[in-house]
């Protein structure tokens, strides 16, 4: 398996304080293909 990883050309600042633990989404994503019986 070859995972390939995309940097993000603008990425958003990280926040200060408070990150919401569990209440807010991540800017990242997997996508993966998959075959059955592959």
């Amino acid at each position: 398996m070859t995972i390939k990883i995309t940097r993000n050309p603008n990425p958003r600042p990280v926040p200060t304080g408070d990150f919401g633990f569990g209440s807010i989404f991540t800017p990242h994503m997997f996508i993966m293909e998959y075959k059955n019986g592959a």
